[in-house]
Parts: structure tokens; C-alpha cells; sequence
């Protein structure tokens, strides 16, 4: 048996100790303990692992954002959790903005185990992002790709639905995973006049698009006072959609409260390419790109990884 115990503020680890008292032998799970000549019992503490730790005046974050395992040792300890997917990759050409990752809130009493963490990449263009996951608990599903102009023209459902591409016709946005995210936008549409849906965020759709004008990114997920854990607030936001070429308007990013939800910008393809990929580790999704030259195909940007963060109560290991 394993046991850790803090001693002047460092943690040691007891391995098998045994302790004898009134001729019976006590283990290490007794941590019993001689006061003013009375045998006291003592309380043994979660031991926690894994990920990045930060802190504020209440609470630990362990934060992943990359595979890896939370370890709980010694005895269950009370812990919440978020857990956001990858986004979805735009569309190309006057296309729709990728979904936002999908969103996932959990709290459970862990018992002492090795706990994996999955963390979802973001989607190239074109392609879904990918899910995030916890041992014992609900994944977090993927955002949905936008839909392209040439091929692939609807929205593909994921945690948040990606945008419908620019089109002949209007294309509808992609679908939500219940509880995760919002819808993704309607394309509008009319040869050189089409653009793109905005891919859904997590608090709200993708915005439809108008004649050259991509709908703007659904807006994304605040962790409020969890911003201890990493310095974002916003999480989750929609990729916007564009339009088909150089004379159109890409949408907006989708954007929560006082932070920044993660989904890509879009733009023309020469000027503000690096502005449409999703924020690392935001589950964002990635912005469409209008056509600099109109001449070809534009690009599109990819999502943004996801995230796993962990809370649990300083009064409860220390």
C-alpha cells in the first residue's frame, strides 16, 4: 500500500507502514497518531496528478491539452471537469466556417485510479475536428467541417454543425450533438454571388449568409472563473463563413463574452490566411477564405485543438 502524506508542505510517500497499538498492528490507512497521550486517527488526503497545474484562492486546475492521465491516489476525491473537442475545418472557395468543438460539463466523487485524457485535434480544412475524452465519461464530439462550393456542399454535423458552403442554391448548416453546441449556418446562394454559413459555436448558430457577405461564427463557451487555468475565458466559438472571391466579405469569428471563443476569422487568402485557423487548444472552428485573385480556389482554415480542465477544492488535499 502506497500512501502520501504532506510534511512541512512537501509531500512524502509512505509505502506499507505499519504502526503497533496496544499490541495491534495499525497500517498506513489508520495514520494513527499519539496526541497528549490519546490515540488520534488521521485523515489521509487525495494525492492528484497529471496535466498543468495552476491555482487560485479556492481551487487547483490540473489542465490537458494533450493526452495524458489524472491519477488519484489514497482515497475519492471530489473533482469537476470540462472537456472540449477539436473544431471542425472550414470549407474552401465561398465556404462554410467549421463548428466548434463540442462542449461537455461533468463532476463526479473519482475513486483512486488512473484516469485517461483524450484531447481532440482540430480539423484540417475540410475535415471534422476530432472528439475529447475522460475514462467513465461522455465524450465531447468533434466540430463539424463547413461545406465547400465544389463538392461536399452541406454542413456536416458534429459538437457544433459547420456551415453550409456558397453554392447555386442556399446549403443548410450541419448539426449539433444535444447538449454540446449550436447548429452551423445557412449558405447563401447565386454563382458569384454565394458565400458561406458560419459554423456553429457553442452558445449559438452559425449566422446565414447574404449575397457576397459569409455568415459570422456562432458565438462560443465562457469558463468564467476558471480562467485561472489558462488565461482564455472563451472557448468554442464558431469559424466564420466567405464569400467567393475577392470582391465578397468573410463573416466574423465567433466570440464570447469578454473572451475571444476560439473560431477562425475569415479573409481574403493573401491577406489574413493565419487569422482563420481556430486558437490552439480553444476547440474553435476554422474560418473559410475568400479568393484573393479570383482566379482558383482559396483556402480554408483548420480548427482549433481541444482541452480537458480539471477543479477541485484546495481544502480537500490539503
Amino acid at each position: 500500500m502506497t500512501v502520501h502524506v504532506k510534511i512541512g508542505g512537501v509531500w512524502k510517500t509512505a509505502t506499507n507502514v505499519y504502526t503497533k497499538i496496544g499490541g495491534v498492528w495499525k497500517t498506513a490507512s489508520d495514520m494513527p497518531v499519539k496526541i497528549g497521550g490519546v490515540w488520534k486517527t488521521g485523515t489521509i488526503k487525495p494525492f492528484i496528478t497529471g496535466g498543468t497545474l495552476t491555482s487560485d484562492s479556492t481551487y487547483y486546475y490540473r489542465t490537458f491539452t494533450a493526452n495524458g492521465n489524472l491519477v488519484v491516489e489514497n482515497v475519492s476525491v471530489f473533482i469537476e471537469q470540462k472537456t472540449i473537442a477539436g473544431g471542425g475545418g472550414a470549407g474552401t472557395n465561398g465556404g462554410g466556417g467549421g463548428g466548434a468543438g463540442g462542449v461537455t460539463d461533468a463532476s463526479a466523487t473519482y475513486t483512486p485510479a488512473s484516469y485517461a485524457v483524450v484531447i481532440g485535434g482540430g480539423g484540417a480544412a475540410q475535415t471534422n475536428g476530432v472528439n475529447s475524452s475522460v475514462t467513465g465519461f461522455t465524450a465531447a464530439v468533434g466540430g463539424g467541417r463547413g461545406g465547400s462550393r465544389d463538392s461536399d456542399v452541406v454542413g456536416v454535423a458534429g459538437g457544433s454543425g459547420g456551415g453550409g458552403g456558397g453554392a447555386g442554391s442556399a446549403q443548410v448548416g450541419g448539426t449539433a450533438t444535444s447538449g454540446q453546441g449550436s447548429a452551423g449556418g445557412t449558405s447563401f446562394g447565386g454563382g458569384g454571388e454565394a458565400a458561406g454559413g458560419g459554423g456553429g459555436g457553442q452558445s449559438s448558430a452559425g449566422g446565414t449568409a447574404t449575397i457576397r457577405q459569409g455568415g459570422n461564427g456562432g458565438n462560443g463557451y465562457s469558463i468564467g472563473s476558471w480562467v485561472s487555468s489558462t488565461g482564455f475565458t472563451g472557448y468554442a466559438g464558431g469559424g466564420a463563413g466567405s464569400g467567393l472571391d475577392y470582391a465578397s466579405f468573410g463573416g466574423m469569428a465567433g466570440t464570447v463574452q469578454a473572451g475571444y471563443g476560439g473560431g477562425g476569422w475569415s479573409g481574403t487568402f493573401n491577406a489574413a490566411g493565419s487569422s482563420a485557423v481556430g486558437r490552439a487548444n480553444s476547440g474553435g472552428g476554422g474560418g473559410s477564405l475568400a479568393n484573393a485573385t479570383n482566379s482558383g480556389w482559396a483556402g480554408a482554415g483548420a480548427g482549433g485543438s481541444g482541452i480537458v480542465i480539471f477543479r477541485y477544492l484546495k481544502s480537500a488535499v490539503e
